[in-house]
């Protein structure tokens, strides 16, 4: 997630994250077709295919992914505005220190964002 990020900074990038009883199994970068940089909405086609490997591969969906290239990795109203998959995590990946890239971890559960502690 951090070598994508970096990769396309400064615009956002996005991915899926699936897991196998609760260990992240893959991560699927997907193309964000957003034009604008402080954004991300994921390819509709990149998204699909990455449901379906998950689910060929007997993965459950853990969540999402996004990068925030220059501000803290805390959940924006935007990003709360777009999550659309209540019971999933979501990851955010701030690069607004280059040199220590940080990743928090959120449940989206009843409208709302929830801290998460990741063990890695």
């Amino acid at each position: 997630m951090v070598a994508h990020a970096r990769a396309e900074a400064p615009n956002e990038v996005c991915g899926v994250l699936a897991q196998k009883s609760s260990v992240v199994t893959a991560i699927y970068p997907v193309t964000n077709v957003d034009p604008d940089p402080r954004r991300y909405v994921m390819d509709a086609k990149g998204l699909l295919l990455a449901m379906r490997d998950l689910e060929q591969h007997g993965w459950d969906l853990l969540g999402f992914y996004h990068s925030h290239p220059s501000s803290p990795p805390i959940p924006s109203e935007t990003d709360l505005a777009m999550a659309f998959y209540p019971g999933h995590c979501y990851a955010i990946v701030s690069l607004h220190d280059p040199d220590r890239p940080e990743i928090r971890w959120f449940l989206f559960q009843d409208g709302r964002f929830q801290e998460l502690a990741v063990n890695l």
